[in-house]
C-alpha cells in the first residue's frame, strides 16, 4: 500500500511540472480544462473534490465493497462521456450526486439479479436484523433526497454532503444566505414528511448527521488513481483499464439518461415549446392558431435592452419576496404554519409593482408586447415543470402525487392558454403610424 501511495505522489509531482497546478481552479474551469485538453490533472482534481460525496452515496445504496468501487468509477466515467454537454458546470456536485444515485441503484439491481442466478448454490449467512434495518434506511433517505426539487437538492448536496458552510454555498449559488438557510430548512421538512409516509420517523438532526457522515468518506489513492486511469482509457477509446461490469453500468445509465431526454422533449412538445408552427408564427407575427391564414403584421416594437444596473436592486427585492412567499405557501400546505404572515405578501406585491414600473420606463412602447412574451414564457415554464413532476411521480412505484398538483397543473395550463391568446391579439394589432 505504501509503495502505491508513493507512486501516486511521484506521478502527481511529475505532472505538475508538465502542466502546472490546478489548485484554486473552479469546477467549471477544471471541467473546461479537461474537455479542452483532456488534462488528467484537472480530472483527478474533480474526482478528489467530489469523490467523498460520490463514494458515500454508493456505500449508502450498495453493500458489497466491489460493487461500491465499480459504481464510483462508473459515475465519473459517465461524467467523461457527458462533459461536453454539461451546461451548469459550476454546480457539478449536484449533477454528480444524481448520477451517483442512479448508477448505485442500477448496480444494486444488477447485484440482486446476480443473487437470484446464484440462488441454487449455498445461501450466505443472514445479517442481523438490526444491521439490515440500518442499511435499508440509507437508500430510502437518498431516494428522497434525489426526488427533492432542484433548488432544494443543490443546497442539501453542497451543505450536508460536501460540507460547505452557508456562506460558501451562498457564494457558489449566487443566493442570499437567508435563501440557503430557508431552502435547507424546507428540504429537511420535505424529507422528514416523505420518509414518514414510508413509515420512517427520522428526526431532522439525524438526517443531517447521516448525510454529513456519508459526505466524509475517504477516497484512497488506489481508487483515485484507478478512476483517473479508467477515464483516460475511455477518452482514448481503449477502455483497457475498465472492467466489463463498470462499462455495462456506464452504458446502461447513459441509455437511461438519453431516454429521459426523449421523454422531456415529448413533454415540451405537448407544452408547446417545440411546436414549429407556433414558434414560427410568433416570430413572423402570425397567430399560432392559424398558421396557414393571411399574413398579418404585429405592432412594430423592439426588444428591450435594459442594463443590469438599472433594475438590479428592484429585481433582488422581488426575488427575496418571492422566495419568502414560497416558503410561507409551502408551510401552509404542509400544516406547519399557524397564523398567516401578511408582511411578505405585502412586500411581494410592492416589489412586483416596483420592478414592473422600472421595466415599463426602460422599455417604453415595447413594454406591452414584451410583457406578453415574458408572461407566455413563464406560463409555459411553470406548466412544463409541473408536467415533469407529474411524470416523475407516475414513473416511481409507490409514489404519492402531491394533493395540490392536479389543480396547480390545470391552473398553469389555463394561464398558458390565456397568455397565448393575449400574444396572438397583439400580433394581429395594426402597425402603429410612423
Amino acid at each position: 500500500m505504501a509503495s502505491g501511495q508513493f507512486a501516486v505522489v511521484y506521478r502527481q509531482i511529475g505532472r505538475l511540472f508538465q502542466s502546472g497546478s490546478v489548485t484554486g481552479l473552479s469546477e467549471g474551469q477544471l471541467l473546461d480544462r479537461f474537455v479542452a485538453r483532456r488534462d488528467d490533472d484537472a480530472f483527478e482534481a474533480i474526482v478528489a473534490r467530489h469523490g467523498p460525496m460520490v463514494l458515500g452515496v454508493c456505500r449508502a445504496v450498495l453493500h458489497d465493497p466491489h460493487d461500491v468501487e465499480d459504481a464510483f468509477q462508473a459515475t465519473f466515467l459517465v461524467l467523461v462521456k457527458k462533459a461536453d454537454a454539461l451546461r451548469d458546470r459550476d454546480l457539478l456536485g449536484n449533477w454528480l450526486y444524481g448520477v451517483a444515485h442512479r448508477v448505485a441503484r442500477r448496480a444494486r439491481n444488477d447485484a440482486a439479479r446476480r443473487r437470484v442466478r446464484e440462488s441454487s448454490g449455498p445461501k450466505p449467512a443472514d445479517r442481523s436484523r438490526d444491521d439490515s434495518d440500518v442499511l435499508d434506511v440509507r437508500p430510502m433517505i437518498h431516494e428522497e433526497v434525489n426526488r427533492l426539487p432542484e433548488s432544494y437538492r443543490v443546497a442539501v448536496v453542497l451543505c450536508y454532503l460536501e460540507g460547505r458552510t452557508h456562506e460558501e454555498a451562498a457564494r457558489e449559488l449566487g443566493w442570499p444566505i437567508g435563501t440557503v438557510k430557508g431552502r435547507l430548512a424546507r428540504a429537511k421538512d420535505l424529507l422528514r414528511d416523505r420518509l414518514a409516509r414510508r413509515g420512517l420517523a427520522v428526526p431532522a438532526g439525524a438526517l443531517v448527521v447521516s448525510l454529513a457522515r456519508e459526505g466524509q468518506a475517504v477516497v484512497g489513492p488506489t481508487l483515485l488513481h484507478a478512476t483517473t486511469t479508467a477515464a483516460t482509457s475511455v477518452v482514448t477509446a481503449s477502455a483497457l483499464a475498465v472492467s466489463p461490469h463498470v462499462l455495462a453500468l456506464v452504458q446502461g445509465v447513459l441509455q437511461v439518461m438519453s431516454t429521459a431526454k426523449l421523454k422531456l422533449a415529448a413533454i415540451l412538445v405537448v407544452a408547446g415549446f417545440l411546436s414549429a408552427s407556433g414558434v414560427s408564427a410568433y416570430q413572423e407575427g402570425l397567430p399560432a392558431s392559424n398558421p396557414g391564414g393571411p399574413a398579418v403584421v404585429k405592432t412594430d416594437v423592439a426588444k428591450a435592452t435594459v442594463a443590469p444596473a438599472e433594475s438590479s436592486q428592484a429585481e433582488a427585492r422581488l426575488k427575496l419576496a418571492e422566495e419568502a412567499y414560497a416558503i410561507i405557501r409551502d408551510s401552509r400546505r404542509s400544516g406547519g404554519m399557524g397564523e398567516p404572515d401578511l408582511k411578505w405578501p405585502q412586500r411581494l406585491k410592492a416589489a412586483k409593482a416596483e420592478f414592473e414600473e422600472e421595466k415599463k420606463k426602460a422599455e417604453g412602447p415595447a413594454y406591452v408586447y414584451n410583457t406578453a412574451v415574458r408572461d407566455l414564457a413563464k406560463a409555459r415554464e411553470i406548466e412544463t415543470r409541473l408536467l415533469l413532476l407529474k411524470q416523475a411521480n407516475s414513473d416511481k412505484v409507490g409514489s404519492v402525487q402531491p394533493p395540490e398538483l392536479p389543480l396547480d397543473l390545470l391552473d398553469a395550463q389555463y394561464r398558458r392558454i390565456e397568455a397565448e391568446e393575449r400574444l396572438a391579439r397583439l400580433n394581429k394589432a395594426p402597425r402603429e403610424p410612423q
